[in-house]
């Protein structure tokens, strides 16, 4: 439920691109475990918990999903964001959690944290051994990966919004900014306005459905 329209109360005017994240695992489970498989082999048959940045996230969701089609028991565990998911993660308290690469990538490369899987049909740049869940063999739904756009109100004038599409394009698909965009695990996908707009109508529908199945409730 939305005090708003995500559809129709905004104006599309390009989408920049796609952001995937990786399921990662701590101390608190031991270091021989290094894949999704071997994760959810030691798994089986015990108690677990994983975090998310908040109840009813996708980090949420995704744990959900990964518990149903892993056969494993998880306990969900809400944050309130994603920095102390990853430091009771880093503590031990928790067994695993769905991150950002801006939030825990780092911790991934020094060692201090196992990514397993990652979201999306692509791996990501920074992290290019692990594999996506899809590759892993778990169901389409684990396909879904976070976008960036630029939004305006809907009643913005035609004619500005005509200028600014024609800005972000150029902009969006510009080779350097490209670049810099898969530098920090962002896939470049440049959508148009009504392209934009199908597309968030469409994520939407989809992620309507995967709520209800699951049961998801946000805060407030």
């Amino acid at each position: 439920r939305f005090p708003y329209d995500p559809v129709n109360d905004f104006q599309p005017i390009g989408r920049l691109g796609s952001n995937a994240n990786f399921w990662a695992a701590g101390p608190a489970v031991p270091p021989d475990v290094t894949t999704m498989e071997a994760f959810v082999a030691w798994g089986r048959g015990r108690d677990l918990a994983f975090g998310s940045w908040a109840n009813g996230s996708t980090g949420h969701a995704f744990g959900l999903m990964l518990a149903e089609e892993a056969g494993l028991r998880m306990t969900h565990i809400a944050y309130r964001g994603e920095a102390p998911a990853v430091q009771d993660l880093l503590a031990g308290n928790i067994h695993g959690g769905l991150h950002s690469s801006g939030a825990a990538g780092e911790l991934v490369r020094a060692g201090r944290l196992r990514a397993l899987a990652s979201t999306g049909n692509v791996r990501l740049p920074s992290l290019p051994d692990v594999r996506t869940f899809r590759e892993i063999g778990f169901s389409d739904r684990f396909a879904f990966t976070g976008f960036s756009g630029l939004l305006g109100p809907r009643n913005l004038p035609a004619p500005m919004t005509g200028r600014l599409a024609e800005a972000f394009a150029r902009v969006a698909q510009d080779p350097e900014v490209q670049r810099r965009l898969i530098a920090m695990d962002t896939f470049p996908g440049y959508l148009g306005p009504e392209e934009f707009r199908r597309f968030i109508a469409d994520a939407l529908e989809r992620w309507r459905g995967i709520s209800e199945r699951l049961g998801l409730q946000a805060d407030g």
